[in-house]
Order: C-alpha cells, then sequence, then structure tokens
C-alpha cells in the first residue's frame, strides 16, 4: 500500500510538470542552489552574495558602470582541479578592478564578507620597477562541515605604471625573471598577512587571481603555493595570461591553476614559445567560453564601446603613396601649415594615435589617423591566415629573426652597455614613470621639431634601417650615434627627469643599434612570405587592423567571455538551482530572492518551474527528501 501511495504521488508530480509546461517560465537551470526556507540564493549549499561594484572600462575612462557580481563560499566546495564558471568569473571581476587604486577590489571583497582587507606596499607606496600591487583579505569558510581559513589575494594587472619594466626581463634561465621577483614578493606578503592575523597555513585554502600582469605572476605563485600545500588546498584563476613557465617536466601539469586566454590576444602568446616558455596551469579557451552573441550582449552591458571580430581583415600598404606629390598626402613636397603656440599646446593633451606629424622641422596639422588615411591600402583576400595565425607569426618572426634567442635577448649588443632585455624594460620604464606618457612623447617630438637632422647622418640611418647598422664601418657607426644624439638629447634632457636621460645617454649606441637591427630584420621577413605575409602586409596589417587585435586583450574583453557562459548573468533573476533542506515541508512553494515562484513541491517531490525545454525534477536523496 505504501509503495502504491508513492508511485500516485510521482504521477501526480508528472501531471503537475507537464500541465506548468506550456506555461510562461521563472527559471531557468544552472549550477547554484537557493534555500527553500529563506528563498535566498546559495550554491553547493552556501548563500550567494549578489552585489555591484563601480566598473571603469579600460577602453573608456571617462565612463563608469556599475556591474554585478555573485561571490560564494560554496564556491570553494568544489575541488580546485575542476573548473568552476562561477568562481573564474568573480575572479576576472576583481582582476578587472585592480587599478591604480585598490579601492574597488577592496569593495567587492567587503561586500563579499571578507576582513582584514589589506593592499601591500605596491599599491600604497605607488609602483616601481620591482614592485606589485597586491590586495590580501581572508575569512572563515564550512567545508565538508569543517571550517577553513580562506585567504584571497588579487594581483594587479592593470594602470600599473613603472611595473612596466618588469614584465621584460626574462633572464637566462628558469622562470621569467621579472614575474617570479613579483610571484615572491607576493609569497612573503601572504605569509606575514597570514602572520600578523594568527591565520593557521595548515588549515588554509588560497585564492589568487590576475589580469594580464597579474596573471603571469598568479600562474607563478599558484605553483608556489601549491608545491608548499598542495593543490587542494589552492584555487588559481589568471586570464590574459603570459608565458613565465620555464619547468619542461611541470608545464600544465597545475590543474588547480586555470589560466584563461584567448587565442585571438596577442598578449597570449608571449614570451615566445621558441625561448622555452609556457604556463603550469591548465589553459581554458576564452573565446569557448560562451557564444560571441551572448558576449557581445555583456559588453555593451560592461559599458563596453568595444566590437568583437570574428576574423582579421589583411591589408597591404602601397610604399609609394607616402611619397605621391598630391594635396591628400602630408609627405608632399608643400610648405606645412603654420602652427600657433596655443595649437601646440593643445597637442600636447592628445591621445598618442593623434600626434601632429613633423616635416622639415615644423609642424603639419595633420594626425597620426590623418597620415594613415594619405597612405593607400590594399585589403588582401587571398590570404587564409587565421587571427591567431598572424599574430603567433608575427611574435615567431620577431623572436626568431630579430631577438634570435632567449640568450641573444640577455646579452649586450654593444660592449660596455645593458643587455637587450634590460634595454627594453629601461625604455619601458624611462616613459612609463612619467605622469602622462603620451604627453612626453610628443612634447619630446615637439622639442625636436625646430632641429635639423644633418643629411650626412639620415643617409647613414637610413642605410642602418634598411641593411643593419653593420652595413656601417667603425667611423661610420660613431658618426651616426653622435649624429642621432646631437638631434634629440636636447629634448630629453628637457622632458625626462634626470635619472631618466641618463639611463638613455648611457646605452645611446645600444638602443639606436637594436632599432636599426629590428627595423631591417622586419623589413626582410621572408619567413612569412609562403603565407602571402611580405613587409608591406606585415605593416599595412598592423596599420590598419592593429586596433582590432590589440583590444583583444582588454580586461573587458574576459569578463564579456565570461559571463556569457556563466548562467548567474545570463539568467541574473532565475539563474540558480534550488534545493529542499532535510525538514522542510513536504507539501508547498518556493520563491527566491527576488519574489519569484521557483519551484512546488508535492510529497517530497522537488519539481523546478519552467518552460517545455526547462523542466526539471530532482530529487536530493542526500538532504533526505
Amino acid at each position: 500500500m505504501k509503495n502504491k501511495m508513492i508511485y500516485v504521488k510521482k504521477i501526480t508530480a508528472l501531471v503537475v510538470a507537464v500541465i506548468l509546461a506550456v506555461t510562461p517560465s521563472s527559471l531557468v537551470m544552472a549550477d547554484g542552489s537557493t534555500e527553500a526556507s529563506k528563498g535566498e540564493h546559495s550554491y553547493n549549499g552556501m548563500p550567494v552574495i549578489e552585489d555591484v561594484y563601480d566598473l571603469i572600462p579600460l577602453n573608456d575612462e571617462d565612463k563608469t558602470t556599475t556591474v554585478p557580481f555573485y561571490y560564494s563560499d560554496g564556491y570553494f566546495v568544489k575541488s580546485s582541479s575542476e573548473y568552476d564558471e562561477h568562481l573564474a568569473t568573480v575572479s576576472m571581476h576583481l582582476a578587472a578592478a585592480s587599478g591604480r587604486k585598490a579601492d574597488t577590489v577592496k569593495d567587492i571583497l567587503d561586500k563579499s564578507g571578507f576582513e582584514d582587507i589589506e593592499a601591500n606596499k605596491g599599491y600604497t607606496e605607488g609602483a616601481k620597477e620591482d614592485s606589485i600591487g597586491a590586495v590580501l583579505a581572508h575569512k572563515t569558510i564550512a567545508v565538508d562541515g569543517k571550517k577553513r581559513n580562506l585567504v584571497v589575494t588579487a594581483l594587479r594587472g592593470i594602470d600599473y605604471d613603472d611595473e612596466w619594466a618588469n614584465n621584460f626581463l626574462l633572464g637566462t634561465s628558469g622562470d621569467a625573471k621579472g614575474f617570479m621577483q613579483s610571484a615572491d614578493i607576493v609569497r612573503e606578503d601572504i605569509r606575514v598577512y597570514m602572520e600578523k592575523r594568527g591565520i593557521d597555513a595548515a588549515n588554509t585554502v588560497f585564492w589568487v587571481t590576475g589580469y594580464s600582469r597579474g596573471a603571469a605572476v598568479t600562474d607563478l605563485l599558484t605553483r608556489q603555493l601549491t608545491d608548499e600545500y598542495g593543490a587542494d588546498s589552492v584555487y588559481g584563476y589568471s586570464f590574459a595570461t603570459p608565458k613565465a613557465a620555464s619547468d619542461e617536466d611541470k608545464k600544465g601539469t597545475y590543474k588547480n591553476s586555470h589560466a584563461v586566454v584567448s587565442k585571438k590576444d596577442p598578449v597570449g602568446v608571449l614570451a615566445p614559445d621558441s625561448f622555452g616558455f609556457s604556463r603550469y596551469g591548465d589553459l581554458v579557451e576564452a573565446t569557448e567560453i560562451g557564444s560571441a552573441e551572448k558576449m557581445q550582449e555583456q559588453l555593451q552591458k560592461l559599458g563596453s564601446s568595444l566590437i568583437y571580430k570574428e576574423n582579421l581583415t589583411f591589408y597591404q600598404l602601397d610604399l609609394a603613396s607616402l611619397f605621391k606629390n598630391d594635396k591628400k598626402s602630408v609627405l608632399a613636397e608643400k610648405e606645412p601649415e603654420e602652427v600657433t603656440e596655443k595649437d601646440i599646446k593643445k597637442i600636447g593633451n592628445e591621445d598618442i594615435n593623434n600626434l601632429e606629424f613633423v616635416k622639415n622641422g615644423r609642424l603639419v596639422k595633420n594626425t597620426f589617423r590623418k597620415l594613415l588615411e594619405t597612405m593607400e591600402f590594399d585589403e588582401r583576400t587571398d590570404i587564409e591566415l587565421s587571427y591567431e595565425e598572424f599574430i603567433q607569426g608575427t611574435v615567431d618572426m620577431l623572436a626568431d629573426r630579430v631577438v634570435e634567442s632567449r640568450k641573444a635577448y640577455s646579452e649586450k649588443l654593444i660592449e660596455d652597455t645593458a643587455t637587450v632585455e634590460e634595454m627594453i624594460s629601461m625604455l619601458v620604464g624611462v616613459f612609463f614613470s612619467e605622469e602622462n606618457v603620451n604627453d612626453t612623447i610628443v612634447n619630446i617630438i615637439n622639442s625636436c621639431s625646430g632641429k635639423k637632422l644633418d643629411s650626412s647622418v639620415m643617409s647613414k640611418f637610413m642605410v642602418a634601417a634598411l641593411f643593419g647598422t653593420d652595413m656601417l664601418g667603425k667611423k661610420e657607426k660613431k658618426a651616426l650615434y653622435d649624429g642621432l644624439w646631437e638631434f634629440v638629447h636636447d629634448a630629453l634632457e628637457k622632458n625626462l627627469d634626470k635619472k631618466g636621460y641618463q639611463k638613455i645617454k648611457k646605452d645611446w649606441p645600444a638602443i639606436i643599434y637594436m632599432v636599426c637591427k629590428a627595423t631591417s630584420k622586419m623589413i626582410s621577413a621572408d619567413d612569412m612570405s609562403e603565407k602571402g605575409i611580405d613587409a608591406t602586409t606585415l605593416a599595412g596589417t598592423w596599420l590598419k587592423s592593429g586596433e582590432d587585435i590589440i583590444n583583444q586583450h582588454y580586461p573587458e574583453f574576459y569578463l564579456a567571455w565570461l559571463q556569457s557562459g556563466d548562467g548567474f548573468y545570463q539568467n541574473p533573476q532565475t539563474g540558480f538551482d534550488v534545493k529542499v533542506n532535510a525538514g522542510a515541508a513536504t507539501t508547498g512553494t518556493i520563491v527566491n530572492s527576488k519574489g519569484n515562484k521557483v519551484a512546488i513541491v508535492i510529497g517530497g517531490l522537488l519539481i523546478i518551474l519552467g518552460t517545455a525545454f526547462g523542466i526539471i525534477i530532482r530529487k536530493r536523496r542526500k538532504m533526505g527528501n
């Protein structure tokens, strides 16, 4: 009789489900859950906190958008080696908020219930060449009925000024030197933070996240913590992750380190494979997380004006168009327009893409974008390379032909000067130490505009740029270096601080040698010619489509991809699972925190309300129902 009654109840429930199938849906299922007795969102049995923060899109810093985020202690119930889309998304929110100041990261963590939220010296003392910004916080969570400490470390990967210089230090062996130095700094920050608060490391779960520069450090730091405390205690999520790992035996073996990278992102192919670099974490392809259509919708919700382009358009630059004698060309043989002092001051505040073109020692009122318009490009429809193949090909060419090897990258080009990596790091550091790098570069150009470069120096420079400085004799090289220094040193001294000026002066011959070598190697990029990419196509494509390529690295793209595949964001009103607690009413209605009816219980059987395609009948046996 008892079995018959159970059977009748189940049949009744199924009939009700069929009736509900043709009614409007209030729930589309995802991975979370809702406490039936309280009506609040939960995930793996723990409440989901839904809140908002103010995001400043990196591609539009004049705009602020209020965006939602979801956090739950339940994210850490799942194995750290199992990629969790919800934990990934909130991790990216922290990474996207990690700008010059720590305030927004602190806001998210505070609203997520963390305590003792603290920014490290990288934030409080300002960015330096050897620093990294990090925010640390902790809370107590319950995992499998046991209380554990959760320590989060959110690393800065946006607006880090002088820290740019550190990105280019690879070292002669081991993991990338600059990123490894930063990982060591943060590892010590974590140790001091926990010691100061008496947090037992043996009973701690570590959560580490970062974007771009912060992502490379996250991958290395996750390995460090994993080696010390085990994979089960460390959750690493990195985004737009550069390659900084060099241990061949352990590359890609840390399954608890999830590296989300878009195959269209140029930063994702650095440092070069040919230099022996990879990642310790497990690679997750960003463009396969959700659909491009939903991703574009999420971009708009984030307040971003970025437009996703599936395919890359190739262009060939007509070099002759640079020298055509017509009114449209800024290089035409005509007298430049007179520019007033007021105009020059205005130029100093313009974006780097709007630099004024200098001709015959005077400013021509024409922007870089206008210069592009005067060039002639032919669209190449015969090239079948994908986005990623073109980016990878460019990086391989630079690495294998221009730099040649990691060993060469770490060697001196000229005796008694810096190595190639030190020079690149130094130049980036010098200019990014300025309050406004764009204005600094514009001002240097303006300061040079009143001087004339000696014709003999110009001819030597053209030879060196086309064929490399080794085509010149010893005396000719010295004349080239001295002549170019004479042309620019006043402008550099006027617009750089003393320290930066002295650094450039010291390595000036090696800088010019490096620039000429790179230019000549790029011009003779015959290793890509078999794919239809010659020097004019390489230059033309980067000039015309370069912005589309660089945009793929923006954090908004990553955040949009993650949200496009995350049910919490696709169905913010109802994107949560439902469970019935042991002891709950055996018959009744369940509503979520929004007040929407999301399920009914008949005879202990849970029925999730949905459309004909969305009905789910789930019995939580482990909950005793």
